[in-house]
């Protein structure tokens, strides 16, 4: 399960968590890629989407493209 995601500032990015992490304790992050960067995700969470990939572009990867008919 993620801790946290980025923020991009300018020319700065920004590491923030949604709850509070431990000194040492592994920080996992939503990398939220746009869907032509997309890649499968392996990571095992129950809560996994299955693909690197923002929410809001998961159904471009997950919406069945019709088959083009043919002439």
């Amino acid at each position: 399960e993620p801790e946290g995601g980025t923020n991009l500032e300018e020319d700065r990015l920004w590491l923030q968590t949604i709850r509070p992490v431990e000194p040492g304790e592994e920080i996992l992050i939503d990398y939220s890629w746009p869907a032509d960067a997309a890649i499968p995700c392996r990571c095992g969470a129950t809560s996994c989407r299955g693909w690197i990939v923002d929410p809001a572009e998961l159904h471009l990867l997950t919406t069945p493209q019709a088959d083009p008919q043919p002439e």
